[in-house]
């Protein structure tokens, strides 16, 4: 059995901190659940500041022990905190705290939704859930140079109404820098990894006549309420945008579904003859 010396801080102590009664006295963990108990400790010690990035953990015999359970459900447990991107193994089979940044903790939900069919209502539920919060702190937290950036951004849309691949550089942009300002980084990269999915279909549907000049519109609103540091005003805005970006992005998977129809030479669906006409121009509110 390998020493504990390697955790920062006594592992068994530790623990005891976090509320458990001493390991001796403590009742064996339900078997159904022992492997997630095994993550939520872990977990536990981490946020209590008891393990930090780098730390190598205990052995998978130390740790058993310690929560008396058996070495297979530690292992389980250590395998999930993995997958997760808590912990990584190394060359010796011992598992380390990783860096714990935010774009290792995002991957998981990335890959979960990406093994999902794709559905563009609930992609944008998720996404008005996430966006909407980040757009009221932005009108709180923008400083006064990230509110010019966000106005100069919305502005500068104008001018790649006629260029899809300039405007679709400009939207990540826009969105971006309203997420930064916001000052939630969590959120931030989950709104980032949302904004990301079924972007193939958003690659088609700026190639939608007028699609573009609604998006610019769209950002035009909402600069104007951060600008105006109005978060109901900022919210309502970006619905309607989110609407927009359903809307189109609906016609663009008709497409994509013409596209395979032709393959096989079937006539284009009604929802694809709509799609390829001109989408009037929305009038702009003053």
């Amino acid at each position: 059995m390998g020493s504990m010396r390697d955790v920062p801080v006594d592992f068994a102590l530790a623990v005891n901190e976090l509320g458990h009664a001493p390991l001796s006295e403590q009742e064996p963990v339900e078997r159904r659940t022992v492997a997630d108990e095994v993550v939520q400790r872990i977990i536990n010690l981490v946020k209590s500041g008891n393990l930090r990035a780098g730390d190598r953990l205990p052995t998978e015999n130390e740790l058993a022990t310690a929560f008396q359970i058996s070495r297979p459900s530690v292992r389980e447990g250590l395998k999930m905190l993995r997958i997760l991107g808590v912990t990584e193994s190394r060359q010796g089979g011992r598992y380390y705290v990783t860096d714990l940044s935010t774009s290792r903790l995002i991957k998981p939900i990335q890959f979960v939704v990406l093994l999902q069919e794709y559905n563009v209502a609930t992609h944008l539920e998720a996404r008005a859930a996430v966006d909407f919060a980040l757009v009221r702190m932005a009108c709180e937290r923008a400083t006064g140079e990230e509110i010019q950036q966000i106005q100069f951004l919305a502005e500068a849309g104008h001018k790649f109404v006629t260029d899809p691949v300039g405007f679709r550089l400009l939207d990540v942009e826009f969105h971006q820098k309203i997420n930064d300002s916001a000052r939630s980084p969590m959120l931030a990269r989950i709104s980032r990894s949302l904004y990301e999915l079924g972007f193939e279909f958003r690659r088609i549907a700026t190639e939608i006549p007028g699609v573009i000049e609604n998006s610019v519109a769209d950002h035009d609103l909402i600069a104007r309420a951060i600008v105006a540091r109005k978060a109901d005003m900022a919210e309502k805005a970006f619905r309607q945008h989110l609407e927009h970006v359903r809307h189109t992005t609906t016609e663009a998977q008709a497409i994509v579904q013409n596209r395979r129809r032709q393959q096989v030479g079937t006539p284009p669906s009604a929802a694809v003859r709509l799609a390829t006409q001109k989408i009037p121009r929305k009038a702009r509110k003053k």
